[in-house]
C-alpha cells in the first residue's frame, strides 16, 4: 500500500470508531467467556420420539417385518435417511411383542385350565399286572 493511501485510509476510521469497535469486541468476548455453554454430548443424536413411535407402530401393525424393511419404509414415507442397524436398536428399546394369543376350543372356555391341571388316578389307565 502506498503512504498517500494509508493516510487516507487512517482519515477514514476516527478515534471514535476505533473505540466502539473495541468496546464491541471487548463485551462480545466477555459475554461468550461468561455465558453458559450448551455443549452436546458426543456421539451419535438420538431419534426422535416421533421417529421411535412410527416404527414401534409398524413393527406392532406388521410383527413379520424385519429391520430392513422397516428401514425401507420409513425412508420412502417420511424421506429420513435411518439405518436397519438404527430400527434394530430401537426396537430392542422400545418393542415389547404382545404374548400370542391362546388357542381355545370354543365349546369349552375352561380348556386353557384343563391343561395346566394333573389330571386325577385312574384305575383304568394303569395296567397292573397281577
Amino acid at each position: 500500500m502506498q503512504p498517500t493511501r494509508l493516510i487516507r485510509s487512517v482519515i477514514v476510521l476516527k478515534s471514535s470508531t476505533l473505540l466502539n469497535l473495541h468496546q464491541v469486541s471487548k463485551n462480545r468476548k466477555y459475554r461468550i467467556l461468561f455465558s453458559p455453554k450448551h455443549r452436546r454430548k458426543p456421539g451419535h443424536q438420538r431419534p426422535s420420539r416421533e421417529l421411535i413411535n412410527v416404527i414401534v407402530a409398524m413393527k406392532q401393525r406388521n410383527p413379520s417385518w424385519g429391520c430392513p424393511q422397516i428401514a425401507q419404509q420409513v425412508n420412502l414415507a417420511f424421506g429420513v435417511s435411518i439405518d436397519k442397524d438404527i430400527v434394530r436398536r430401537i426396537l430392542a428399546e422400545h418393542y415389547r411383542p404382545r404374548p400370542a394369543p391362546i388357542k381355545t376350543d370354543y365349546r369349552s372356555p375352561l380348556l386353557p385350565l384343563a391343561i395346566l391341571l394333573p389330571r386325577p388316578f385312574s384305575d383304568s389307565c394303569c395296567c397292573l399286572i397281577s
